[in-house]
């Protein structure tokens, strides 16, 4: 029950960024409106809850295609979603080195890691890392894909996950 009291915090406070100055108690650390600007906090709290085990969707920015992206204890990889076999043509993701974190990613580590949301820390660095289209070959920055495909319709997720 703790670990996801904190989970809920780690993504409270990720939402706090559309709020300017709405901290959610005097020891948390806040995101600032200069954070926001770096990408669209309501998507990083909506998937924020959990990443043991994540499955987004986002379209490759050079062809167009549906990649699924997964993150946590099934891998963290891009592939080709295939309906009866799964995911084939698995690419492995490229996490982004924590000197090398957006400024909105590296306050998210900085509040899993400050927190002890282990999962959280493991897997922010590949949310905002790069991963490989598998039909078209092009790396593309993963996050941005993300923020983009949740601005569009609002369901990242891969349906049934």
């Amino acid at each position: 029950m703790a670990m996801r009291s904190q989970r809920s915090r780690v993504r409270d406070v990720a939402a706090t960024v559309v709020r300017a100055g709405d901290a959610p108690d005097a020891g948390s650390t806040t995101l600032s409106p200069r954070d926001a600007a770096d990408g669209d906090p309501r998507a990083w709290a909506w998937v924020l809850d959990d990443l043991t085990d994540t499955f987004l969707a986002v379209h490759c920015p050079h062809c167009g295609a549906d990649v699924p992206i997964a993150v946590g204890d099934y891998g963290d990889h891009s592939a080709i979603r295939d309906r009866h076999r799964g995911d084939i043509d698995r690419r492995p993701l490229r996490p982004a080195p924590a000197k090398e974190l957006s400024p909105l990613g590296a306050r998210l580590l900085s509040i899993a890691t400050r927190d002890g949301q282990v999962s959280l820390a493991r897997g922010l660095p590949y949310l905002f890392g790069t991963a490989q289209c598998p039909p078209c070959a092009n790396p593309f920055a993963i996050a941005p894909a993300f923020e983009k495909r949740f601005a569009s319709d609002g369901e990242p997720r891969l349906p049934g996950t």
